[in-house]
């Protein structure tokens, strides 16, 4: 049996690593960005819906800076 304790701290941890990965996405960073994303297309459904509202949130937004640099419009 899996202790229940040991159960919500693992999916307190996950929950925080998500979601400083999709602030971190958000804020324009491609690395993160295309970790969400392959957590996303894993089946992860908490992932799936992060993806989904950073979509919406960075629709509004004209160009994405890069890690080297370069803005993609």
């Amino acid at each position: 049996m899996v202790d229940r304790l040991a159960q919500s701290e693992l999916v307190a941890r996950r929950t925080a690593y998500l979601n400083d990965l999709y602030t971190k996405a958000v804020n324009g960073d491609v690395e993160a960005r295309g970790k969400l994303s392959k957590i996303a297309f894993g089946g992860f459904p908490m992932a799936q819906d992060l993806v989904k509202k950073m979509d919406e949130e960075l629709a509004g937004v004209h160009s994405i800076k890069t890690a080297t640099g370069t803005n993609i419009t």
